[in-house]
Order: structure tokens, then C-alpha cells, then sequence
């Protein structure tokens, strides 16, 4: 969780609320001047407009960055740790190697973003956005992305153990070799998501959409896959062993009967119907 600051006793670099600055570029050189010379951690910067601003390799724990407009700006490896970034822009960023732990991300924006080997443990990103963003490699374990959009991002290698994704929508992103162990994807959208070689062990996929993914090579032990649909997932080469395939629904889908062991299958609908409502036994 991030640190609160009280503006008495918050650092102040420019001298002045953000609302009452005139001069940006001015305050975005004064910034970087002072990010060289000693970091600005805990820096009280709340609605500054920072779009293009150098800070890499700046420490910036703790800072009050919300509703910051930090489009096009270089954090690489910049330590963000606590900070508040709630309601912030930050669009085209590079963040190589940046450090959000336990950072506020609440309803920011990281569309077209890079944040390849960011660690993104434990933040708070519920309906953030990271559309057509990289996070290729990044750490995210027990992070909250509930509601957050993550649509056509590349997520190649991420980790996102025990995060919290109920609701976030995954539409052709591409997650190969993800771990994704013990995460909750509860009505989660992934139409169209590459997930092959992805860890999916007793992860949560209650009523998520998972039409037309692909989960070649995907391991899925204990998954919780109960009342979601794969309408033309290519499953046909995946194992589920001792899943919850309860009111699953296959219809669409090619498959192979030997690629169920143990699972429950009670209400399963299958692609070819075995009575005139389609549903397993």
C-alpha cells in the first residue's frame, strides 16, 4: 500500500501545487536536476504534467504520483516502490526494470507501455489498462488486477502467481510460458490469448470466456475451469488433469477423450452432443 503524505511535511521540488505551476518545461528540468543529484523519494508531486520527463534510475519510493501525466517518460529502472500512482498516464512509457512494489496503480494507463523485467509484486492495479503494452518477464506475484485490460499485451514469461484478475480481460494477448499458478481469473476474458507453455495450476477460471485460445503445451492441474466456454480453443493437445470442468462449455472445439483425467465433468458440454442440449455426462 502506498505511503499517505501530508502536504505540511511532504517534499515539494517545485515550490508550488501542481495546479498553480505555469511552466512545465521548466519544472520537468528542475525534476530531472534533482532526480540526479538525490532522488525525490517521497516527492509530493500529485497532478504534475511530466509527459517526456527523464527520471531513470531515480528513486522515487513512496512518491504521490496520482493522476501524474507521465506519458513518453523514461523510467528505467526506476524505483517506484509504494508509490501512489492512482488515475496517472503513463502511455508509452519506458519502464525497463522498474521497481512498483506495492505501488497504487488504481485505474491507471500504461496502454503501449514497456515494462519488460518490471517488478509489479503486490500492487494495487484494479482497472488499470495495458492494452498493446510489453511486460515480457515481469514479476507480478499477488499483484490485484481485478477489471484491469491487458488486451493484445505481450506477456511472455510473466508471473502472476496468486494475483488477482477477476474480471480483467486478456483479448489476444499473448501470455507463452506465463506462470499463472493459484491466480484468480474468475469472468475473465481471453478471446483469441496465446497461453501456450502457461502454468495454470489451481488457478481460478470460474466463468471466464476462453474462446479461440490457444493451450498447446499449457499445464493444468486442479484448474478451476467451472462454467467457462472454449468455443475454437485449440485444446486438442493439452492434458487437464483433476480440473473442474463443471458446466464447461467445449461445443466448437476439437478435442481428444483422453486428454481428461479425473476431472470433474458433471454438465460438461461437448462438441459433439450427446442429447438434444448438447451436455456431457
Amino acid at each position: 500500500m502506498a505511503s499517505t503524505h501530508d502536504d505540511r511535511e511532504s517534499l515539494s521540488i517545485l515550490g508550488r501545487p501542481a495546479a498553480e505551476v505555469t511552466d512545465w518545461s521548466a519544472a520537468r528540468a528542475v525534476l530531472e536536476e534533482a532526480a540526479r543529484e538525490g532522488g525525490l523519494k517521497g516527492a509530493h508531486l500529485a497532478g504534475a504534467h511530466l509527459a517526456g520527463i527523464d527520471l531513470s534510475g531515480c528513486d522515487l519510493t513512496g512518491a504521490d504520483l496520482a493522476e501524474c501525466n507521465l506519458d513518453g517518460a523514461r523510467l528505467i529502472g526506476t524505483r517506484l516502490a509504494l508509490a501512489d500512482l492512482t488515475g496517472a498516464s503513463l502511455v508509452r512509457v519506458q519502464a525497463v526494470d522498474a521497481d512498483f512494489q506495492g505501488a497504487v496503480l488504481t485505474r491507471g494507463r500504461f496502454d503501449l507501455a514497456i515494462l519488460t523485467n518490471a517488478d509489479l509484486s503486490e500492487v494495487s492495479a484494479s482497472m488499470s489498462r495495458f492494452e498493446c503494452a510489453l511486460l515480457e518477464g515481469a514479476r507480478a506475484r499477488q499483484a490485484n488486477f481485478s477489471e484491469a485490460v491487458f488486451d493484445t499485451a505481450g506477456l511472455r514469461h510473466i508471473d502472476l502467481t496468486e494475483a488477482r484478475c477477476d474480471g480483467a480481460s486478456f483479448r489476444a494477448a499473448d501470455l507463452e510460458h506465463g506462470n499463472l499458478s493459484c491466480a484468480d481469473f474468475t469472468a475473465s476474458r481471453w478471446q483469441d490469448a496465446h497461453m501456450r507453455g502457461c502454468d495454470l495450476t489451481e488457478a481460478t477460471f470460474e466463468g471466464a470466456t476462453l474462446d479461440g485460445v490457444d493451450l498447446k503445451g499449457a499445464f493444468l492441474g486442479k484448474t478451476d475451469f467451472s462454467e467457462a466456454t472454449f468455443h475454437g480453443a485449440l485444446v486438442r493437445e493439452t492434458r487437464f488433469l483433476r480440473c473442474n470442468l463443471s458446466a464447461a462449455d467445449f461445443r466448437g472445439t476439437e478435442i481428444v477423450t483422453d486428454g481428461f483425467v479425473d476431472c470433474r465433468l458433471d454438465g460438461t458440454k461437448w462438441p459433439v452432443e450427446d442429447d438434444e442440449n448438447g451436455e456431457g455426462t
